[in-house]
């Protein structure tokens, strides 16, 4: 994460150089969403159009079915086994004592 905050930082200062008045965000405004989209594993592109997707305004009924997909995606990646550090502790932990007493 540390990674990814610097990242954007570096490029945030080489994009928008120190300004008095503000920024303009508006051009990064699609692109941070993508990726905000692929963050969640969820496709970025949201119309099949190419011109739709790609030259007409984005306006936040192209976001109407995130809900769904978040809880579709998050359904699918339930089933998968995540090795959290509390986890691989526990089986470290494990592994030492059954080590320690055989």
């Amino acid at each position: 994460m540390n990674r990814e905050i610097e990242r954007v930082r570096r490029w945030t200062a080489e994009v928008m150089p120190a300004r008095s008045r503000g920024f303009f965000v508006g051009p990064w405004v699609v692109p941070h969403l993508d990726e905000l989209m692929r963050d969640m594993g969820l496709p970025a592109v949201r119309s099949s159009n190419f011109i739709a997707e790609n030259l007409l305004p984005v306006w936040p009924t192209r976001y109407r079915t995130l809900a769904e997909e978040r809880r579709r995606a998050r359904n699918r990646r339930a089933g998968r086994f995540y090795l959290s550090a509390a986890r691989a502790a526990g089986v470290v932990l494990i592994v030492a004592l059954w080590w320690m007493l055989h």
